[in-house]
């Protein structure tokens, strides 16, 4: 946010806000827009200036890692969790979700799962060497 003015970080702030609490709907840019008594194509500008991409793929990115958060720490279905996130087709979230990181949502959770699993075997191979010294 380098070379916006303080009034328009505010904007920018704002609108970050405002996706940020209302992750599930799909807000367009004219509406945000007009609630700062700016056109769409300015908020664009100042949000890409301010992160590098569109308000869209803001909230996009945002959704993914919420997802994927939900899909690391709950048992909560894929529907269920597209639904959380804004999305009322699993095929459109699924998609969206390979899109930004490289995998499905199924993937993803089994691959943490496995993670997870790994480094709770290390830790308990470390605690049980530990205990021979």
């Amino acid at each position: 946010m380098l070379f916006l003015t303080r009034g328009q970080r505010q904007i920018v702030t704002g609108v970050e806000a405002r996706v940020k609490a209302e992750l599930r709907s799909n807000i367009p840019v004219e509406t945000l827009a007009a609630e700062y008594h700016i056109a769409p194509s300015t908020l664009g500008k100042y949000f890409r200036q301010a992160h590098g991409i569109s308000v869209k793929e803001y909230l996009t990115r945002l959704r993914m890692q919420h997802a994927a958060e939900l899909l690391e720490s709950t048992g909560l279905s894929i529907g269920a969790i597209a639904e959380r996130v804004g999305y009322s087709h699993q095929g459109k979230f699924g998609a969206a979700f390979r899109r930004c990181l490289g995998m499905g949502p199924m993937e993803y959770r089994r691959q943490r799962a496995a993670l997870r699993e790994k480094r709770s075997k290390n830790a308990e191979t470390e605690l049980a060497g530990d205990g021979n010294l």
